[in-house]
């Protein structure tokens, strides 16, 4: 699990970061990752997949390769491995990992010529590789350069020690420092009758932070606090709650902010005080009320005066991040909720042209069927008139003149041409104007996505709740 955590917070930054860069055809930054064995498995999703998979798939264009490494190909993804570009096979165990190789060359390049890899690979010596790339007609062998390496394997904390003998085993004692005259009492002094007197607990984690010894002689006051607080902005929709933890100490009459430790602690951090160690003397008048009162008030303007939450916001799109987002985690919500604007706006715009679009459609096709019928009827009309005129020659009579009605038809005809042109051109013009304005909504939603601003959420009175208070006595020799 803490493997997967680092590669997957890594993969996820660098992705972050290539995507702020521009494009490139030049390699700017290569990621190496040796044997990559349950980080991109073919069936399960853990968190590293996503950013591998994206990474082979998109890094290219911005000038940064990834170069993984196994031993056993049949554990990697079937689409990792069609996303790679330039592949290195060396001598392979099994053939399940032969054939699932072949598989995906085969996916990546269907004119690779399968039968000779398979010799090839089949035949290969030690630290010795096929090289095919997408880039290369026929795949090359090639040897590596002498290398030596015993595979020891890691060492013992014995071992380690027997080849740094001038090391010293353990860090030298420092010289013991004077005791201070420390004023203590055997009775715990007198608290508060609502206030609950608990000792540090010597397993709690933070115990470094009070400079908590475990042989201490004596017990000095602290007071642990936990504060309720809520961040709220109507404008935005935010309504948050956060417990916010801290000690105070050294404790000073009147409180001092400075001396305020944020630290989680719960219940399990306190036990009851040892009666066999005394408590040093304070000025601090822990029997009286007021007091922790005072605290309580302090530590309030400081958290109205200094505690805030930033939160992103994307105005054009009315989001605000989740508590605890990620920016990366934000735009790709902001990304959702952009296509789904692109969506809407574009069905709104497409249904604005579609009738208009229509009756242009409608139109040029009636243009079409006039100027057909035109046509047909002065072809009709021709011929008509070639006839008649063949007769008349024949009959020896004066050939009669059609060049009127003729006439009248190609008259007809230029018409509806023109009426053909004339719709044809609204028709496109309609269609230029719905791409353009579909482009426009696509392009105002895209830049809309990376319109993200920082917004600073502070605290106010009515918003910060002291919700539990108490003493607590640190074990300790100052």
């Amino acid at each position: 699990a803490e493997r997967q955590f680092i590669v997957t917070m890594i993969l996820s930054k660098v992705i972050t970061w290539m995507r702020s860069q521009p494009g490139s055809g030049e390699l700017k930054a290569l990621i190496y990752m040796d044997e990559v064995f349950g980080f991109v498995p073919p069936t399960a999703e853990p968190p590293s997949k996503r950013p591998i998979l994206t990474l082979l798939k998109q890094a290219r264009a911005f000038g940064v390769g990834l170069l993984l490494s196994t031993q056993n190909p049949v554990d990697l993804d079937y689409k990792a491995m069609s996303n790679a570009g330039t592949w290195c096979i060396g001598r392979l165990q099994t053939e399940r990992d032969k054939a699932r190789i072949l598989e995906a060359l085969t996916s990546v390049s269907g004119d690779v010529d399968i039968t000779e890899i398979d010799a090839a690979i089949s035949s290969l010596a030690k630290r010795t590789f096929v090289l095919h790339s997408t880039r290369a007609k026929q795949p090359r062998v090639f040897t590596t350069r002498w290398a030596m390496s015993y595979l020891r394997g890691p060492m013992t904390r014995e071992e380690i020690r027997t080849v740094t003998p001038d090391r010293p085993r353990t860090a030298p004692s420092p010289p013991p420092a004077e005791s201070p005259t420390i004023t203590t009492t055997v009775s715990p002094p007198v608290v508060a009758s609502d206030i609950a007197s608990v000792a540090l607990h010597p397993a709690a984690t933070w115990t470094s932070m009070v400079n908590y010894d475990e042989a201490g002689r004596q017990y000095r006051a602290a007071i642990a606090l936990t504060v309720s607080t809520r961040f709220d902005e109507a404008r935005i929709g935010l309504d948050h709650t956060e417990t916010w933890e801290s000690v105070l100490y050294p404790l000073t009459d009147p409180p001092d902010a400075g001396n305020l430790i944020v630290v989680d602690h719960d219940d399990r951090d306190f036990t009851e005080p040892s009666p066999e160690i005394p408590f040093a003397d304070t000025d601090v008048p822990l029997s009286n009320a007021p007091y922790f009162d005072r605290v309580s008030r302090m530590v309030a303007r400081e958290l109205d005066t200094n505690r805030s939450m930033t939160i992103m916001r994307n105005k054009d799109l009315k989001l605000v991040s989740r508590p605890g987002e990620g920016r990366e985690a934000f735009e790709s919500r902001c990304t959702l909720a952009a296509e789904d604007r692109i969506d809407t706006e574009v069905a709104k715009v497409t249904q604005r042209f579609e009738k208009r679009i229509r009756s242009a459609r409608r139109d040029y096709e009636s243009a079409v069927r006039s100027a057909d019928t035109a046509q047909q009827q002065l072809d009709d009309q021709r011929g008509d008139a070639l006839m008649g005129f063949a007769f008349d020659l024949l009959s020896g009579r004066k050939p009669r003149s059609s060049r009127s009605s003729q006439r009248t038809v190609q008259n007809r005809l230029a018409k509806a041409e023109g009426r053909i042109q004339a719709k044809r051109d609204l028709f496109e013009d309609l269609q230029r104007d719905l791409e353009a304005e579909v482009e426009l909504a696509t392009a105002k939603w895209d830049n809309a996505v990376w319109n993200i601003e920082d917004l600073d959420i502070g605290l106010e009175k009515d918003d910060i709740d002291v919700t539990d208070l108490k003493l607590v006595w640190i074990r300790t020799n100052s």
